[in-house]
């Protein structure tokens, strides 16, 4: 029945249903949406960056609460978790997202990015719902449109702590001091077994090293 209804329809109304059809299984799949907004970032050949996607797509999928990520400068986290604030937005318009930083600048750097990507012409035509409100779009402050007001912190919210680890005792120690059974941990090293830098896309960097405390 539903391939005679598919060949009753125009041309153009095949090509509509298949483009809605892409849409709608590019929604339902972080690593495929990323790939849609960023193909020449998010590729197959990037394993870190395929690991940190599907370890987000778990948190977004309710199977994980707490998640902590230590990756090298340069591996792609600030971008690719801007682009999960962007897509869970997407998915669900009335979620909220504390992103926290370690300074104001670089706060309304990464603000300035969601807001742009939720902006771009192809996550209109993703998530065409989705729009920031015109009266609230400043990088300190944009909204998008949502009835619902909740608190900071909901129960079962999901947390994830992202970074370059320069230090034993920074904020990953001791966060695995005071619950370290709750937290799940990805740990993208700083040289694969190859000797090359995962941030650099593969390439050799001679003799240039960055320290990374575990």
């Amino acid at each position: 029945m539903m391939n005679k209804l598919f060949l009753d329809l125009s041309k153009n109304e095949k090509l509509t249903l298949k483009d809605q059809i892409q849409k709608e299984l590019t929604r339902r799949s972080f690593w495929n949406y990323c790939q849609y907004m960023n193909p020449s970032f998010f590729k197959d050949t990037r394993p870190h960056l395929i690991k940190i996607v599907s370890a987000f797509q778990r948190i977004i999928n309710g199977e994980i609460v707490k998640l902590m990520i230590s990756v090298p400068p340069r591996a792609g986290k600030s971008y690719t978790t801007s682009q999960l604030c962007a897509y869970q937005l997407g998915i669900d318009p009335e979620s909220l997202i504390m992103r926290n930083t370690y300074g104001a600048s670089l706060a309304w750097e990464l603000s300035a990015c969601v807001r742009d990507i939720i902006n771009s012409e192809r996550y209109q035509a993703l998530f065409p719902w989705v729009k920031i409100r015109k009266d609230r779009s400043k990088i300190d402050s944009w909204q998008i449109y949502t009835g619902t007001q909740r608190s900071r912190m909901e129960d079962n919210c999901a947390e994830i702590l992202i970074g370059t680890r320069w230090s034993t005792g920074d904020v990953h120690a001791k966060l695995l001091d005071l619950e370290p059974e709750e937290w799940n941990k990805i740990i993208i090293p700083a040289l694969d077994k190859n000797g090359r830098y995962e941030g650099s896309g593969g390439k050799k960097v001679g003799h240039y090293f960055y320290m990374i405390m575990y």
